[in-house]
């Protein structure tokens, strides 16, 4: 236990020896930072430490290198050869949860979200509404007969749906080539630029399909197949309706997903993927349809040639012109 050692007025030499042995004063300058008096008996040692007390320790240099200690000293016995200040420090680890969150209009692509916000909401009205043909799209495109029936039953009463799903698939395709462009493309592209290239990708899709029921109408009526022209513009709809919904998660992946996650070319590639494997059932019900109506081969053969691979091409042309390019479009 420390014991308290009063000292009215103590008279030390620098060096000296007193009953304790020799003492010696550590730093003396101005003020002394470390006083140790050794034990003669024992294996202890006293120190005093400036921040132990709080009276003074003055030296008077008026009386030769004398050190005057006056008031009451701390003194502590303890088994080391010395005592050693330490502090102690309480170290932990702070964890923060942080929530990062962004406003849609600061993000880049933040324009797709209020594109493709409205055409979510349409489709669901349209599901509510027509829960029926929504329903079965993907076993309509699938079974021949089940498509049949349902060209025969509502032909006349799905020509809204037509119109609605047919301008959402144009959506969907317009965005899907416009981030294939992006991706394949050597420069970047402003928002107002993609903007521009969404709405000219969308408008040339519904003028590619409009200018397709244009001609089939136009045959149907030259070679009096009236019915079998509707069959076949309804069966291209119904698959650009399939098309569309399947198109719509990979766009919204394509516009948002982290690459370090996903890559874009493999987003790409499961669109290739699902567009060629519609695109070829598409091809092989338009051959049943036209087997089916007595249909010759070589007029088939000229159908696909004309109005299925040229356009295909042609389509291919021009977006492969505009990845090749750095024309600035605006």
């Amino acid at each position: 236990m420390p014991t308290e050692t009063n000292i009215n007025t103590m008279s030390l030499d620098t060096m000296t020896t007193n009953t304790f042995g020799s003492i010696t004063i550590s730093d003396a300058a101005d003020t002394v930072t470390l006083v140790e008096f050794p034990m003669q008996k024992g294996q202890s040692s006293l120190q005093f430490v400036a921040d132990d007390y709080d009276d003074s320790v003055i030296v008077n240099p008026a009386k030769n290198n004398t050190l005057v200690l006056s008031d009451s000293l701390a003194v502590s016995d303890t088994d080391s050869t010395m005592v050693e200040e330490t502090s102690a420090f309480a170290e932990f680890d702070e964890h923060v949860l942080r929530i990062n969150y962004m406003k849609i209009g600061d993000i880049e692509n933040g324009w797709v979200f209020w594109t493709l916000l409205p055409c979510l909401i349409l489709y669901c009205i349209m599901k509510l509404v027509f829960h029926k043909k929504t329903r079965q799209i993907f076993s309509l495109i699938t079974n021949y007969n089940l498509g049949e029936k349902e060209f025969s039953k509502s032909w006349d009463k799905s020509q809204l749906t037509t119109v609605v799903f047919q301008f959402l698939f144009a959506v969907n395709a317009g965005l899907f080539v416009l981030f294939a462009v992006k991706t394949y493309m050597h420069g970047t592209t402003t928002t107002l630029q993609d903007i521009l290239l969404f709405a000219i990708f969308t408008v040339c899709v519904l003028l590619l399909y409009l200018l397709k029921k244009l001609t089939f109408y136009t045959l149907a009526s030259i070679f009096d197949r009236i019915k079998y022209a509707r069959e076949c513009v309804f069966t291209v709809y119904l698959f650009n309706h399939a098309l569309g919904v399947c198109l719509f998660p990979i766009v919204l992946l394509l516009a948002y997903v982290n690459p370090t996650v996903m890559q874009p070319k493999t987003l790409l590639i499961i669109g290739y993927v699902v567009v060629g494997i519609i695109y070829l059932l598409r091809l092989y019900r338009e051959f049943q349809i036209s087997a089916k109506n007595s249909i010759s081969f070589i007029y088939i053969f000229l159908y696909f040639c004309a109005l299925e691979i040229l356009p295909l091409f042609v389509i291919a042309k021009i977006v492969s012109g505009i990845i090749s390019s750095d024309i600035n479009i605006i």
